[in-house]
């Protein structure tokens, strides 16, 4: 009889652990979902960073290929 208690005691305390896990990680990913939204107010701006970023590179593609037919010749 004391075993039969113990092993529905064991079970029940590993059902409340598994639940309190699964109420954790359910509550962290609604976090993080709500924290993907908050971005993409962002996206614009980036997007103008990224184009502002690709013409300085193509700036400095160009001086690069200049430094290197001066330094060929």
């Amino acid at each position: 009889m004391k075993k039969i208690k113990k092993r529905i005691s064991i079970r029940n305390s590993l059902v409340l652990i598994l639940c309190f896990i699964l109420i954790i990680g359910v509550s962290f990913m609604i976090s993080c979902k709500k924290k993907e939204v908050a971005p993409s107010a962002q996206v614009p701006d980036l997007g103008a960073k990224v184009d502002e970023l690709q013409r300085e590179l193509a700036g400095k593609d160009s001086e690069i290929n200049q430094l290197k037919e001066e330094t060929a010749r």
